[in-house]
């Protein structure tokens, strides 16, 4: 009937009256394209960015999907959101209120609105720090790619999900799953700063600021980072110019002090003290133990400790049971310590880093779901898997982890040995050697610094996990090392 009737009507007739409709179609059929070939371009352009993604988030879902909880709170970050706004006058205040007190805080504020109970909360806990672990992977990628190293990158960065993942500590509530993600973050932030030549004064203050404050979250939740703070100043100034690292540390290192007078006058209200914790007799005490006997032989104080207690020379502070009358435990340590520290530097010193080579040596070990210090919901066993058990992921991670504490000490020789030599190759390529000098202090320090005045426990490694991993690629990576042109 439309072909007799436009046979009829004949050609300029049809047109005139078709027209309308079918530049109406074609507009809107363009529109469309319009609208996705941004989008289709985008994932074109950035296939190896989404896989290298997805792949992060699969296995950290994973992991939390098939595996067992544990019940057991790791440390006192846990029950330290409890005291967020409770006043203890005189209290001890060994784990301070930091990050891990509110993430915890928060969950059991969502899990309470949603109706759970705190066996949601542990649950609640894995999914948040294994989300985490993938937010710390996809920074330490994002750091990569920014210095065309995309492949590194992607190697890096599973690299470390299979790691952290193989030692089951995010099944478990330790500060270590909230510090590797600021450490991360502030990594990237760094490198961002430090290799962009173009940024205006205002991105550049920006950038220094939530650097300082990534950095200040860190410090806040172990003091450690602190010391990095020069290291960054240095880096920015090798990279970008004295300007440009006076504008960065004068404005980092006042985000950091705020935060940090911050945290010590919310201390003062809960505790009566302006203190960022009161811990440093035990940290000494962890870090000497063992030789307490030589460093401490002069010591009458001392002397008169082990009177009440003879077992005292190498026992573990948190199993001490004669504390001096009317003294607190880390006030009467501290106190018997430092003078002997002051007598024996050398000794203390000489045992810290025969220590710290001990340490390099070993690997991270699996304890996720070792029982500790207690178990609110006096659960007789681990809690079970959230949505399916897989006993074959957890093989496979048993076996990662197998093979990481064996030969984990040949990475640390391997990357050393191998940046060490290219530095003689790579004389005219200031950046790569910047590059390395700091990520190797970025990595080394905080970790030393931690096994000498604390316990060997090679845990403490794991927030400084992304900086070894760019460590180890720049190590490798051949060509010229900057950022990625698009």
């Amino acid at each position: 009937m439309c072909l007799v009737q436009a046979a009829s009507d004949g050609p300029r007739h049809v047109a005139r009256r078709w027209t309308p409709q079918l530049r109406t179609y074609i507009k809107k059929h363009a529109k469309v394209q319009r609208l996705r070939m941004p989008v289709r371009n985008a994932l074109t352009k950035h296939a190896f960015d989404v896989c290298v993604a997805v792949l992060i988030l699969t296995g950290c879902l994973v992991m939390f999907a098939t595996q067992e909880v544990s019940p057991y709170t790791a440390d006192g970050w846990y029950e330290s959101q409890e005291r967020i706004f409770a006043r203890e006058p005189g209290g001890d205040n060994h784990t301070p209120v930091g990050v891990p007190a509110i993430l915890y805080a928060t969950l059991r504020i969502a899990v309470k609105a949603a109706g759970g109970g705190m066996r949601g909360e542990f649950y609640a806990a894995s999914l948040a720090h294994n989300l985490l672990l993938a937010g710390s992977a996809l920074l330490l990628y994002a750091t990569h790619r920014l210095l065309g190293l995309p492949r590194l990158g992607a190697l890096a960065s599973l690299g470390l999900v299979l790691l952290v993942q193989s030692t089951f500590v995010t099944q478990g509530c330790w500060s270590e799953n909230t510090s590797l993600p600021l450490n991360a973050a502030t990594i990237f932030l760094l490198m961002l700063l430090a290799t962009q030549p173009a940024l205006s004064s205002r991105a550049v203050a920006q950038l220094s600021a939530a650097t300082g404050v990534m950095l200040g979250f860190s410090v806040i939740t172990r003091m450690i980072p602190l010391l990095l703070l020069p290291a960054m100043v240095w880096f920015v100034w090798r990279l970008r110019g004295r300007a440009r690292a006076q504008r960065f540390g004068m404005i980092a290192a006042a985000v950091v002090a705020a935060m940090l007078v911050t945290a010590a006058a919310a201390n003062h209200y809960r505790y009566g003290r302006f203190e960022l914790a009161n811990s440093t007799g035990r940290h000494l005490w962890s870090g000497m133990r063992e030789i307490s006997e030589p460093m401490l032989r002069e010591s009458g104080a001392y002397q008169n400790w082990k009177l009440r207690e003879p077992d005292l020379p190498g026992k573990p502070w948190w199993f001490i049971q004669t504390v001096p009358q009317g003294q607190a435990l880390d006030v009467a340590l501290r106190e018997m310590i430092l003078p002997g520290l002051a007598r024996h530097p050398i000794l203390f010193l000489d045992y810290g880093l025969r220590r710290v080579w001990g340490c390099y040596h070993r690997g991270l070990g699996q304890f996720g779901y070792v029982p500790l210090a207690t178990n609110p919901l006096q659960s007789p066993a681990l809690l079970p898997a959230p949505v399916v058990p897989w006993d074959g992921y957890r093989d496979l991670l048993h076996r990662l982890g197998g093979f990481a504490d064996r030969w984990f000490w040949l990475l640390y020789l391997g990357i050393v040995l191998s940046g060490t030599v290219r530095m003689s190759f790579r004389r005219t390529d200031a950046t790569w050697r910047t590059l390395w000098l700091f990520l190797a202090t970025g990595y080394f320090l905080p970790t030393a610094v931690t096994w000498i005045i604390e316990q060997p426990e090679p845990r403490y490694a794991i927030p400084y996990l992304s900086t070894l991993a760019l460590l180890a690629s720049l190590s490798v990576a051949s060509g010229p090392v900057g950022p990625r042109r698009d």
